[in-house]
């Protein structure tokens, strides 16, 4: 079973490196002759069963990434007016000003310029808003909607979440809004037996029971997986200490469940020993703890990560059942089996390492010991704490110094006092609605005080290593002297894993670039703008993107991932080129991370409390070679003029390269531009004026500067329509190559300081995976 669960896993796995997906039938025309040589020489047998296993999996996961890549919109339909029917697929999410919900289509429409009906090949569940003031959605309603939808599309940059990614292993085909139509109604109610309802009910029932908790989020989080309302703060609370997995209805959870409906019926058996004559306590229990983590995975509302751990669980039921001894490692390989049946493209998804990883270092420490050990529970949470270490480093880039003993406290007061209390409420809620008031109280008090001690415990000085730049040599380093110090007892030499850890606490970033070198990066944040400038032993961010509400602020989710990644935790200057909010509004996440020592605007109304200085042309300053010079606005210019020509334009350069930033200006202060400052606007790279705005870029100017290349940062079918097409022409007309972050994601610019051509580089290039739409 071993051999074919590590056939499977590798599968599965080796599919994620696939740019394009691979022809099933071609994978079978060149694997299966190995196989087959194998089974046909006695001494590889176990090489056939291997073979045979990686091609199954190899050919049901490409099978299954292929159907949903087909249920895809596809792009001659996107932007389209489209008629939709079908159910609402989870509970809508209320905000101020619009609805967000998940819709599973069963059947869509289009109609062309003769009014003539055409149908759609568009499957699976899209995710939808419906803005301005709208009736309310419930879970399970079905609906017929007039949508507007664009294919799965995400951002692309060093650090930062892989959107389409994400989008993909949820099977979400195509991502819209719902217009302002007629044709928006709502066609049916929720079914009686719709999972999703009765969760919205629980919801609702919690809601109306505790409306001003601080911890509302939480206790919807622990009872029915919604974990929308988990404040911000709240969600860095946990990840500070290390504490996320107990807000998240895990395999911990469900067993949990589990093991209470167990303990009720040896409780039930014990007080009636007469109950043995009809049935086993062994076959009652197990019946009731698996009849318990189903429901509660029901609650959960079923999804991909809660079916892996409800497969874990059941794993150990069968385990229970069977009176014969049953090898811990062989549940482990049946496990990951039924997990790549349920769901073969969930080695894509680091919740299955997590999962995973975890489980393994349960059944590493039950392996080791040779009679039960004291404080079994206390040695168990710290292996667990310690071992997910590199895991967590290797998928985070940080770890949680008190985790450890933030668990400690932590997760017993979950598992044994707060869920519990929650199971307790949601049966009361059926049967005495009065009394599931008065416990939920009680779970309200719990939680309080449980987020009082993670914030006391957050206090403590280092309580996150921070090592994003750790590379995966270091990591596996780190794995083995977890490793040798997790070895069984009497073991050898055990202590000198310890010796292992001295690399990574030593671990020190080196300057990637030389003197007079500079690096610039344009970060890929949709209708917008956020760049970073490296010499190097200084920082230069340029602009720090659009924050459209508090949950989507670049500056969080694109910004600082990137600057983490790059192990920078102080910036030397920021430079907020005008006042628009694509170009600002990611900035007060950023400081609220890493310190700035000097921020630069052409405006001071937007920071009141922070110190701020003007950018004034011929303002300029020298980093290890490298020479940054402020061409525009003068002192003089006047306050009159739009936000957008107040932009601070900025030179960068050395010896033999030269960069030219010119925010948002317009045509006006180009003309100003070459009447005064002519001699300085040649550069080898240009970033596009006012993201290909037909404001902007006349043939003057671009002439003027005689880019090589020049880069535009804009966001995907942006509703702007940037870049014009009149603006592309221009520079084709010019034969500069124009490149986009919609198409390229990330762009990085490296300027050497000799003689040598800057070297261009993309992201989305060169990470390129067949989930990604191509644009």
């Amino acid at each position: 079973m071993h051999i074919i669960a590590i056939g499977c896993f590798l599968g599965a796995f080796l599919l994620s490196f696939f740019i394009v997906l691979p022809d099933p039938t071609r994978l079978l025309f060149i694997l299966l002759p190995v196989a087959f040589l194998c089974y046909f020489l006695p001494r590889y047998r176990s090489a056939f069963l291997f073979f045979i296993s990686l091609i199954i999996s190899l050919v049901y996961a490409s099978m299954t990434a292929f159907s949903i890549i087909e249920s895809r919109l596809t792009p001659q339909f996107e932007g389209k007016n489209l008629i939709i029917e079908g159910k609402i697929d989870n509970i809508p999410i209320h905000h101020p000003t619009h609805w967000q919900f998940y819709f599973k289509v069963s059947k869509a429409t289009f109609f062309d310029e003769a009014n003539k009906s055409v149908p759609l090949n568009l499957n699976g569940k899209i995710k939808l808003a419906w803005y301005g003031a709208k009736p309310s959605l419930h879970a399970g309603d079905h609906w017929r909607f007039e949508v507007r939808l664009k294919r799965p599309n995400g951002f692309m940059n060093q650090g930062g979440l892989d959107y389409e990614k994400w989008l993909f292993t949820q099977r979400i085909s195509a991502t819209g809004y719902v217009r302002s139509s007629r044709n928006n109604q709502q066609l049916d109610s929720a079914p009686w037996y719709a999972i999703n309802a009765f969760r919205e009910k629980i919801q609702q029932n919690i809601k109306q029971s505790i409306p001003d908790a601080q911890v509302l989020g939480l206790i919807t989080a622990l009872a029915i997986a919604s974990r929308d309302a988990v404040s911000d703060d709240q969600w860095q609370l946990f990840r500070q200490t290390g504490t996320s997995h107990l807000i998240a209805i895990s395999g911990l959870h469900i067993g949990l469940v589990a093991g209470l409906g167990y303990f009720f019926i040896a409780l039930l058996w014990w007080l009636f020993p007469s109950l043995y004559l009809y049935l086993p306590v062994r076959i009652a229990g197990a019946g009731l703890a698996l009849i318990l983590a189903v429901a509660y995975a029901v609650l959960a509302g079923f999804s991909l990560p809660t079916q892996r751990s409800l497969v874990m669980v059941v794993g150990g039921i069968i385990a229970l059942l069977q009176q014969q001894y049953f090898q811990r490692f062989s549940f482990f390989s049946l496990a990951i089996l039924m997990v790549l049946l349920i769901d073969p493209l969930a080695p894509l998804t680091i919740s299955f390492y997590l999962s995973f990883g975890a489980v393994l270092l349960i059944l590493l420490f039950f392996a080791r010991q040779t009679r039960p050990p004291k404080f079994s529970l206390l040695s168990l949470q710290f292996m667990l704490s310690f071992g997910m270490f590199p895991l967590t480093l290797f998928f985070f880039g940080q770890v949680s110094v008190i985790s450890p003993l933030a668990n400690l406290i932590a997760v017993p007061w979950v598992t044994l006092v707060i869920v519990p209390l929650i199971l307790l409420t949601l049966i009361m809620f059926l049967v005495a609605p009065v009394l599931a008031d008065f416990i939920l109280q009680g779970v309200v008090f719990n939680l309080d005080y449980l987020l009082r001690m993670l914030t006391w415990l957050d206090q403590f000085p280092f309580t996150v290593f921070d090592a994003k730049d750790l590379s995966l040599p270091l990591i596996l380093t780190l794995m083995l002297g977890l490793l040798l110090l997790f070895l069984p007892k009497g073991f050898p030499a055990r202590w000198l894993g310890i010796l292992l850890f001295i690399p990574i606490i030593t671990h020190e970033p080196k300057a990637t670039l030389n003197k007079g070198e500079f690096r610039y990066s344009l970060l890929d944040v949709g209708q917008g703008l956020a760049s970073v400038i490296e010499t190097q032993q200084h920082v230069l961010v340029y602009d720090t993107g659009a924050k459209y509400s508090k949950r989507f602020d670049t500056g969080k989710l694109v910004l600082l991932p990137f600057l983490q990644s790059k192990s920078i935790r102080q910036i030397d200057k920021m430079v907020l080129s005008h006042e628009d909010m694509d170009h600002r509004g990611g900035t007060l996440a950023v400081l609220e991370v890493i310190k700035v020592d000097e921020i630069i605007s052409s405006q001071l109304t937007f920071l009141h409390d922070k110190k701020m200085t003007l950018c004034r042309a011929g303002d300029q300053w020298e980093w290890e070679g490298v020479q940054f010079e402020f061409l525009h606005p003068y002192a003089n210019f006047p306050e009159s003029e739009s936000d957008n020509n107040h932009s601070c334009v900025l030179r960068i350069s050395n010896a033999n390269h030269s960069l030219l930033l010119v925010g948002d200006i317009e045509k006006k202060v180009e003309r100003i531009l070459l009447r005064d400052q002519k001699d300085k606007l040649r550069s080898d790279v240009l970033l596009v004026p006012h993201h290909g705005s037909r404001t902007s870029s006349t043939l003057a100017f671009i002439d003027a500067v005689s880019p090589k290349i020049a880069l535009n940062t804009t966001g995907y079918r942006n509703k702007f329509r940037h870049p014009v097409k009149s603006v592309v022409q221009r520079y084709q007309h010019r034969n500069i190559p124009l490149y986009d972050t919609v198409n390229r994601g990330m762009i990085s610019v490296f300027f050497p300081s000799n003689h040598h051509p800057f070297v261009l580089s993309s992201y989305r290039e060169d990470h390129l995976k067949y989930w990604h739409i191509k644009k």
